[in-house]
């Protein structure tokens, strides 16, 4: 009986100490669950999306230099309004790191920055740590950490790593690690315009068709004709999952006017291409072919040329000095089987377009003109004589040639770029690509191309002279 009694006393005695113990341990619990802060953002970051420099959140501090320093930024609540900087917020700042996937993992933390703050005694670290890395905004009860990182490269995938215990609130709580990813913008890369030349009363709703790759992700896509805006671009993707922009053309008081424009395609103010002279707009006159020996109007100004042939040569003269637009039918003046077709420059005039049209091959030569103190200058466009064909076809092996070898050869002439298009037969396979033979190196290699597989044409650029042909694999 006395055994029973002392039992019950005994467990009479733990549940007090026990239930003491418990409260005793609630407390601080309690008090760390109401002064927990949370990430609310991490920034650069989205899904799907592209940044670039602008999205860093861009500023100059004014301390170091004029250099414009770059920041990730780090959003966490602060419902007590306690959170400071920690004791060793600098060297944790350091060890935080971001690197490039799949690159050398070299970490773009700006340490510039970081350096200049621990060269500042200890009231300046405290005052530039809240003007520029750590920043308190009581009335929302959040606070914001900036990462100071260098100016990244664009078409990149990011990882950032942060460190845990950089910032701290009050006695009992620090920030964790956080790590995520995000990419930056890409630059555009352009392959074809089409069509690369409009009449100067073209029609506002029929939209110009632009090939290429990296087109903003974000379907935020500008682009300007010079410094004219389009009136409207739509990022579209065609039967081959291939993205491209379908583009209407400036209209009511910014319609453009005759005249050779650069096309600019932009994903955003720092990411962007420009194709030089890739757009001509012709006078309502200068539409026609034009025929041997006719004078012809190749822009508002009632400038002219006149053409000329003589043997596989169309000879252009002009007493103007720059023509905006000249368009040649070359089967037309020289037959369509003639293989080459010469054209001869006049060595006072500077064609901003020359437009070769032919069932063979279509070029548009570009700021075409005679170099300097040349006696003779000509382009030659078409295909290459059968007698070398033979052997081409061997040096292409094991690809299979689907158009003609096409060449194009610029002597004594000054140019920016010129485009190409070659027609080919489809064949049975769907895979194509573009050969050029570097006549200076004797290779073969790959040439970027659009190729439409519907329409059954390749199209390219350079500036150099070359043997092409499309082939199939």
């Amino acid at each position: 009986m006395i055994n029973k009694k002392i039992s019950r006393i005994t467990l009479f005695i733990t549940i007090i100490f026990g239930a003491f113990f418990l409260l005793s341990f609630s407390t601080p619990l309690k008090a760390a669950e109401e002064t927990a802060t949370y990430l609310l953002a991490k920034e650069p970051y989205a899904e799907g999306r592209w940044f670039d420099n602008s999205d860093l959140f861009p500023r100059v501090i004014a301390p170091i230099d004029t250099t414009t320093r770059y920041f990730v930024r780090l959003t966490f609540s602060d419902p007590e309004a306690n959170a400071t900087a920690s004791n060793n917020f600098i060297d944790q700042l350091k060890a935080c790191s971001v690197y490039s996937e799949g690159g050398s993992m070299a970490s773009m933390i700006d340490t510039q920055v970081l350096d200049y703050l621990y060269s500042l005694d200890e009231d300046k670290q405290d005052s530039f740590i809240a003007t520029y890395l750590f920043k308190t905004d009581a009335a929302n009860k959040r606070v914001y950490l900036y990462v100071p990182i260098k100016e990244l490269r664009p078409h990149t995938t990011y990882i950032v790593n942060i460190q845990p215990d950089i910032i701290k609130y009050g006695e009992t709580a620090e920030n964790e690690a956080v790590t995520w990813s995000f990419a930056t913008m890409a630059i555009p890369s352009v392959r074809s315009i089409s069509p690369g030349s409009i009449s100067e009363n073209y029609d506002v709703r029929q939209p110009v068709i632009i090939h290429g790759d990296n087109f903003n992700i974000n379907n935020n896509v500008t682009v300007k004709f010079n410094d004219i805006l389009a009136y409207r671009v739509d990022v579209k993707t065609d039967v081959q999952d291939k993205k491209y922009l379908q583009v209407l053309l400036p209209r009511g008081s910014k319609r453009l006017e005759p005249g050779i424009y650069n096309v600019t395609v932009q994903n955003s103010a720092a990411c962007g291409q420009t194709l030089y002279g890739a757009l001509s707009v012709v006078a309502s006159s200068s539409g026609d072919i034009y025929r041997e020996g006719q004078r012809i109007r190749t822009d508002y100004r009632s400038q002219g040329a006149s053409v000329r042939v003589v043997a596989n040569t169309v000879s252009l003269k002009s007493g103007y000095r720059k023509i905006a637009y000249l368009q040649l039918d070359t089967d037309r003046l020289l037959g369509e089987n003639r293989l080459s077709r010469m054209i001869s420059l006049d060595d006072s005039s500077w064609y901003e377009e020359l437009e070769t049209v032919s069932r063979w091959a279509g070029g548009s030569f570009f700021d075409l003109r005679v170099r300097d103190n040349s006696d003779s200058a000509f382009v030659r466009i078409g295909r290459v004589a059968p007698v070398l064909t033979g052997g081409l076809y061997k040096e292409i092996q094991p690809f299979k040639a689907c158009s003609p070898f096409i060449e194009v050869s610029l002597y004594n002439v000054r140019l920016d770029q010129y485009n190409l298009r070659i027609p080919f037969d489809p064949q049975e396979c769907m895979r194509f690509k573009v050969l050029r033979y570097d006549e200076e190196l004797r290779t073969w290699s790959e040439h970027p191309a659009f190729i439409s597989r519907w329409d059954h044409w390749a199209e390219l650029s350079h500036n150099q002279s070359g043997i092409y042909v499309v082939v199939t694999y």
